[in-house]
């Protein structure tokens, strides 16, 4: 869904389920402030933000110019809430980063730490806990300046994802225009009648249908597999001898060992896509930093995006693999689960 407000707001709102960052909603308030907030559910992040300056009355550039970043996350109970992380801020004008943790039980205040190449400040809210190192806070402050990057590259690819959006959008719209027009130069009553080259969504199949007239004979109905019948020893009919407890034993087992076999090949294959892409960035940035004084500054600035693009499309191989491995263990146990209740392997519930 895209609701607009002219030069002043413009909001999406995405099927966070069907998107593998769970992203929920992009607000952007124009030359001002862009949000993104997501589920939550595949990880800990729950909202993203960027506030931009004030642009200068010489600046030429139309590009909004980054003023803070922030990420917002929720509590994980199996960590400590010292430990924890709720908010980062990344202050790009200032070069300064906080973070602010959980609220601890029973506690009002949280506790926070602020980096800079100034230095570090260090705020806890538990009088007993031991301050960190001044080598800790530098590790940390090294590890926060890789995420600022990443959150910096991550809203850069959901801008061009955004603008990606609006202009199939906008593509689609002159394509619905261009057919209205020319039915209301052949026919010239307002009458619409979809045309054969108009694209329509692959996501409305109802709407879709109706609109080309399809042929109800043409269409298929949804016959529901039999999980089951490839592995049975033999056809079960109304008078057959049920299967014994070996037999269904036999049954269950090579059903969910087919499964697994599926499950596992999948796996495999984002597992070796995602192998190939790390390999391959890794492989790129040996040979800049081998060569890396004698380059010039365009092939810096094609080596940069090939990482941005690279880091990219591992992020996402990430996430896909993380979302198999949580799903195949869902339908694992939901298999497992059809198979004890199935009424052909009543064997398996007799001792």
């Amino acid at each position: 869904e895209l609701i607009t407000v002219d030069d002043v707001r413009r909001e999406f709102h995405f099927y966070d389920s069907a998107r593998l960052d769970g992203l929920k909603s992009r607000v952007e308030i124009f030359r001002v402030k862009t949000t993104l907030t997501y589920s939550g559910e595949r990880d800990t992040l729950l909202m993203r933000t960027v506030s931009y300056a004030e642009p200068s009355e010489d600046s030429e550039s139309t590009d909004p110019v980054i003023r803070k970043m922030t990420e917002r996350f929720h509590r994980t109970p199996e960590l400590d809430a010292e430990l924890d992380i709720a908010k980062r801020t990344y202050d790009v004008a200032n070069g300064v980063i906080k973070v602010r943790y959980h609220y601890g039980r029973d506690r009002v205040t949280a506790s926070s730490r602020t980096y800079s190449k100034a230095g570090h400040n260090v705020v806890q809210v538990d009088p007993f806990a031991k301050p960190p190192s001044d080598a800790t806070l530098l590790e940390e402050y090294g590890q926060l300046q890789l995420a600022e990057r990443e959150c910096l590259n991550l809203m850069r690819e959901a801008d061009r994802q955004a603008k990606e959006l609006l202009q199939r959008r906008e593509d689609e719209e002159k394509i619905v225009a261009d057919a209205v027009a020319e039915d209301q130069r052949i026919f010239g009553d307002g009458t619409f009648t979809l045309p054969p080259y108009l694209n329509v969504s692959v996501y409305d199949t109802e709407r879709s249908r109706l609109a080309l007239k399809s042929d109800k004979s043409d269409e298929v109905s949804d016959v529901p597999q039999d999980y089951l019948t490839p592995f049975l020893p033999r056809s079960l009919t109304a008078n057959a001898k049920p299967l014994d407890r070996q037999e269904a034993l036999k049954a269950r087992d090579e059903c969910l060992h087919a499964l697994k076999d599926r499950l596992v090949e999948r796996a495999t294959i984002v597992q070796s896509r995602l192998d190939e892409e790390n390999a391959a960035l890794s492989k790129r940035q040996a040979t800049f930093q081998r060569n890396r004084d004698h380059m010039e500054a365009s092939d810096e600035a094609e080596y940069e995006q090939y990482c941005q693009e690279a880091m990219f499309r591992i992020q996402i191989l990430e996430q896909r693999l993380d979302r198999h491995t949580e799903l195949s263990l869902h339908k694992y146990a939901e298999m497992d689960a059809r198979l004890r209740a199935d009424p052909r392997l009543a064997a398996l519930a007799r001792q």
